[in-house]
């Protein structure tokens, strides 16, 4: 996931689509950490993930999302 938004500038909240209607889970963990090794910045990085679950899935979702992310990462 993380390689289709770097690499080929895909919008991650069109990957996100694909994989949701073909009932595929992202591992947002995966992302941020791909996104780290290559110099994003954190908080750039959640935000990201923050506004593709928004489009994908609404703000209900991220709210979930966002709660169970922050207790495994800590964003400076």
């Amino acid at each position: 996931m993380f390689r289709m938004v770097e690499t080929y500038g895909i919008p991650l909240d069109i990957v996100v689509l694909f994989l949701d209607q073909r009932g595929i889970v992202p591992d947002w963990l995966h992302f941020y950490e791909m996104g780290v090794k290559s110099g994003w910045k954190p908080e750039g990085i959640v935000s990201k993930l923050d506004e593709a679950i928004v489009d994908v899935y609404g703000p209900d979702w991220r709210d979930q999302w966002k709660r169970r992310f922050d207790a495994i990462i800590k964003v400076e």
